[in-house]
């Protein structure tokens, strides 16, 4: 198996872990040294006046984007990428609208300046989540 593919594998186990124990996840990032892959976050604490913990999805991805960036140019990393949930239109042909589904939107780079996205819709179906439409 190739290097992205089993990068990839790695998100979609993580990936069912959150949503199965979850119903959701936050942005999270793997990189791969040699033929280890390990896993990226970004943590930070943000307030609302009421105390609740707010999460800043953009700034998460951008932080972990930028630090798998950094790592591939300094050698550290041969291949990071990012997992986040994405709200996507599919056209609904019975009722004849769009319709916005969640799914899973991997975000990798092999040298830590193009960086390429795969869309993965996912869905509740009878208590499990379900890949495809």
């Amino acid at each position: 198996m190739d290097k992205v593919n089993k990068i990839k594998q790695e998100i979609f186990y993580q990936v069912n872990i959150y949503l199965k124990e979850l119903g959701e996840f936050s942005p999270f990032g793997v990189k791969m040294i040699g033929d280890e892959i390990k896993s990226v976050s970004y943590y930070y604490e943000n307030k609302n006046d009421d105390e609740t913990e707010e999460l800043d999805s953009n700034l998460m991805i951008s932080v972990i984007s930028e630090n798998i960036s950094k790592a591939i140019k300094k050698g550290e990393v041969e291949l990071g990428a990012i997992a986040y949930s994405v709200l996507i239109k599919d056209y609904k042909h019975q009722n004849e609208v769009m319709e916005k589904i969640d799914a899973l939107c991997i975000k990798y780079t092999l040298d830590g300046d193009n960086w390429k996205e795969e869309f993965y819709p996912y869905r509740l179906k009878d208590g499990k989540y379900v890949w495809g439409l």
